[in-house]
């Protein structure tokens, strides 16, 4: 049965705007970019990795994610305009 309602239209909903992906460059120990890639070799069927790249960037969400519980409550950062300093260990 049809009630006033549930005639009524549906909410507009906000279009998303394209998130295209974007290059980073990052610097590893060669050792560990090994390690690194020897894990995604050895599981990426099993963890359904779409590629180097989706094995990379889920990586460091996770640890994004677990620093947001631990440290922010399980919230986003504030948003940092500034460019991070290559290459140099930042002070806390």
């Amino acid at each position: 049965m049809l009630t006033p309602d549930s005639q009524a239209p549906a909410a507009p909903v906000e279009a998303v705007p394209s998130q295209k992906k974007q290059p980073v460059t990052f610097y590893m120990l060669p050792a560990d970019r090994q390690r690194a890639k020897d894990a995604f070799k050895a599981t990426n069927g099993e963890e359904m990795d779409a590629s180097w790249t989706d094995f990379v960037a889920r990586a460091v969400m996770n640890e994004v994610l677990r620093r947001e519980r631990l440290y922010n409550n399980g919230d986003p950062f504030p948003r940092v305009s500034a460019k991070l300093a290559p290459g140099r260990k930042l002070s806390p």
